[in-house]
């Protein structure tokens, strides 16, 4: 929401907005598991990135326009300098561990979505697999109003970001996921294992896209 504020503000700085990310980023860090944050920031960076390709023109080999994504990683780099108490001891004792080295495909892959799993979308307890089921369990009306902001596919940019990243997430989790294969090549995805972390970007995507379905119905309606 913040990136989206700032996005649409006329200004060139937006102070508030910056604080706020900035805050929200900090305790984010410091909150919770650092490579789902990790995950966050990457799907926030793209959507600046989105956001602003809009506009972009190259002159003379430089980027002239991205003034999001510019406010955002400043944004972010002031967040990592202040979370640093903590992000550098876990960068340190990473360092000690075996994940330093990479985590094998094989273990990577634990935590992977059961095809049973999927049936847990529509059923809480559906889950035939040995993931928990709320991890993927959306229910049967949200499905409905998601696939009604299908008519918002071509007329807004925002509806597309989303189902995009929701299919990203969707096929990250399937078992032995080529995607999931490709981002375990790299450090840091390589010291990470179970796929069914990267699905709450793929639920926060539903719950956006259910918004527009709504809009949807009732114009339709209308």
């Amino acid at each position: 929401l913040l990136i989206l504020k700032i996005h649409n503000s006329q200004s060139n700085f937006n102070f508030k907005y910056l604080v706020l990310l900035v805050l929200i980023i900090s305790i984010a860090w410091m909150s919770t598991f650092t490579e789902t944050v990790f995950y966050l920031i990457l799907a926030a960076v793209s959507f600046a990135v989105y956001l602003d390709f809009k506009n972009f023109k190259i002159n003379f080999g430089f980027f002239e326009k991205f003034r999001t994504t510019k406010q955002f990683i400043v944004s972010l780099i002031i967040s990592s300098l202040f979370a640093s108490i903590w992000l550098v001891p876990v960068y340190q004792f990473t360092k000690l561990s075996p994940r330093w080295d990479g985590i094998d495909i094989k273990t990577a892959y634990q935590g992977a979505a059961h095809w049973g799993d999927y049936f847990a979308m529509f059923n809480f307890k559906a889950s035939l697999g040995d993931n928990a089921s709320s991890v993927f369990y959306v229910g049967i009306f949200p499905l409905f109003l998601i696939l009604f902001s299908i008519f918002y596919f071509k007329k807004n940019r925002i509806v597309k970001f989303f189902w995009l990243l929701f299919l990203l997430t969707f096929i990250i989790i399937m078992p032995y996921s080529p995607v999931f294969w490709i981002l375990h090549q790299i450090p840091p995805f390589s010291w990470f294992r179970g796929g069914f972390k990267y699905f709450f970007l793929g639920q926060m995507s539903l719950a956006l896209l259910a918004g527009f379905g709504l809009d949807a119905i009732q114009k339709l309606k209308t």
